[in-house]
């Protein structure tokens, strides 16, 4: 098991309609339910991290049955079975680096929404031109 100790950023997204993924502080208690995930692999960290709170993920998640109402549900059984695409590892890398790029900016309250678009961006490409395979979040 890798050890979140050390990991003191907080991916927020000011101004979204919508619940994002994040990394916790070990300091940080969270308000109300939490489901925890942990890659295998500490270096799928922030692929993962990228990945999750990509618009191409909400959408696949609210395609399968992820909305409960006006807002959306994230469970443990729906975030077990959702399919994670396993990228090429170029690709991997640069959804990783632009995750490490968009943290560094919230980090210093600038603006990332570009490096937002360019991660769903790639994201969207690699997906249209089917350089992935499926894999289970469970998985990875």
């Amino acid at each position: 098991m890798v050890s979140m100790a050390g990991f003191e950023e907080l991916w927020l997204f000011k101004g979204k309609p919508y619940n994002r993924f994040s990394l916790g502080d070990e300091n940080l208690l969270p308000a109300g339910d939490v489901l925890f995930i942990q890659p295998y692999n500490e270096e799928d960290l922030y692929f993962l991290l990228g990945y999750l709170n990509g618009e191409f993920f909400r959408m696949y998640y609210l395609s399968r049955g992820g909305k409960r109402g006006g807002r959306v549900s994230f469970t443990q059984k729906l975030l077990e079975n959702s399919e994670i695409p396993l990228f090429s590892p170029d690709v991997k890398g640069k959804i990783t680096q632009l995750t490490i790029e968009i943290l560094s900016g919230l980090r210093e309250n600038k603006n990332v929404s570009g490096f937002e678009r360019e991660l769903d961006g790639i994201i969207n490409s690699a997906i249209m031109e089917e350089r992935f395979s499926p894999l289970r979040i469970h998985n990875l």
